[in-house]
């Protein structure tokens, strides 16, 4: 099921060994959502901006299930770090194609995992799809966060 191939890794993460919470924010402004912008989807697809919270959690869960100990990512209001997510498109099935960026309290990228894909769901409606796109991009992030870390270690 993980797509544990062609991801790059750039910069270090060994800035997140010794910090227990890290801010998640995951940005869809620059996707294409089943062949649409993300505002145009959220014209044919109603619940859609309702639906983003579980998006977003369905994708921290994975995350830290795989992280373990380590790294706590959340909607944190103050940590010295950001892990952005850029979304570059969902596909009808919930398949998910995005960038993870690493930056400081200045914004400047400290680390970069390009490259993350990971397939979406099996049955449901193009939400649940995404939702289990989600989870599974969430928890193959989570493999990739703890292996870069620990690498740096």
């Amino acid at each position: 099921m993980f797509s544990l191939r062609a991801q790059t890794v750039r910069g270090s993460f060994a800035v997140l060994k010794d910090i227990s919470r890290v801010r998640l924010e995951i940005d869809f402004t620059q996707a294409f959502i089943c062949g649409m912008t993300e505002d145009e989807f959220a014209v044919y697809e109603k619940d859609w901006e309702k639906d983003q919270p579980e998006i977003v959690s369905r994708f921290m869960t994975e995350c830290n299930k795989k992280c373990g100990n380590g790294v706590y990512v959340g909607l944190y209001r103050e940590s010295p770090y950001l892990i952005r997510i850029i979304v570059h498109s969902i596909s009808s099935d919930g398949d998910w194609d995005c960038d993870a960026f690493l930056v400081d309290a200045e914004g400047s990228e400290v680390a970069a995992i390009l490259n993350l894909r990971e397939s979406g769901g099996k049955f449901g409606t193009k939400l649940n799809l995404i939702k289990d796109g989600a989870a599974h991009t969430g928890e193959l992030f989570g493999i990739l966060l703890k292996r870069a870390i620990k690498k740096e270690k």
